[in-house]
């Protein structure tokens, strides 16, 4: 909720600005201390996957800085013997801290300065995340049971935007996440020594396509 009300009046604090949709896929690892005390028969870790991450984002930006606000939707799914299945809503804000103080309105390749200097961003994404947990009961190995817990996130991380075309960038993404308070009951349940809270952390490695439709302004 917090999250959506971030995003309305962010809307509403850019009186002007220029449409841009985003479509994202990265793979990515889930840690959570506190609740891998149990393996299976192989020894690997119920609770450190990898995965894959989609989302769907819409561009913002302040005008005549090089500030960027990209509200995003995503679905994230980690399994291994359990699965977890998470849903998103992000506010990604990028800082092109090597061309912060112009108004760099269109993909990179417009340019004539080098890309790196115009397309390399910081980003910070805080976000509020609703996951559900598939495991197994522990009188029938085969009848799945599922949890759902809440918590928030902050993640940061690096970009490059590479203009492919007047309406097609594609950015290589790198981002590290931490997940906090999320609380998962059955865990103690499902070895002793396991907690039922835990600071989740995840890793993120994809591209983001962003889709411009505004262009008149080329």
């Amino acid at each position: 909720m917090k999250s959506a009300v971030i995003i309305i009046s962010l809307f509403i604090f850019c009186g002007t600005v220029n449409a841009q949709l985003g479509l994202s896929a990265f793979t990515n690892g889930l840690h959570a201390p506190g609740w891998d005390h149990d393996v299976n028969q192989q020894g690997q870790s119920f609770y450190f996957n990898s995965g894959t991450f989609v989302a769907i984002d819409y561009w913002l930006r302040m005008k005549d800085t090089r500030l960027e606000f990209h509200p995003e939707f995503s679905f994230r799914t980690n399994k291994n013997y359990y699965e977890f299945r998470t849903y998103g809503l992000h506010l990604n804000t990028d800082l092109y801290f090597l061309d912060f103080f112009n108004d760099c309105d269109c993909p990179t390749f417009t340019k004539q300065e080098p890309f790196l200097q115009k397309g390399l961003f910081f980003e910070l994404s805080p976000g509020y995340n609703f996951m559900r947990v598939i495991s197994f009961s522990d009188q029938d190995p085969d009848v799945e049971v599922e949890d759902k817990l809440n918590y928030f996130d902050l993640g940061f991380g690096f970009g490059l935007d590479i203009g492919l075309s007047k309406f097609v960038t594609v950015t290589p993404l790198a981002r590290y996440r931490l997940g906090f308070g999320a609380k998962w009951e059955r865990a103690s349940e499902i070895h002793p020594d396991n907690s039922e809270n835990s600071n989740l952390s995840f890793y993120e490695f994809g591209l983001r396509i962003g889709l411009r439709f505004d262009r008149h302004k080329y």
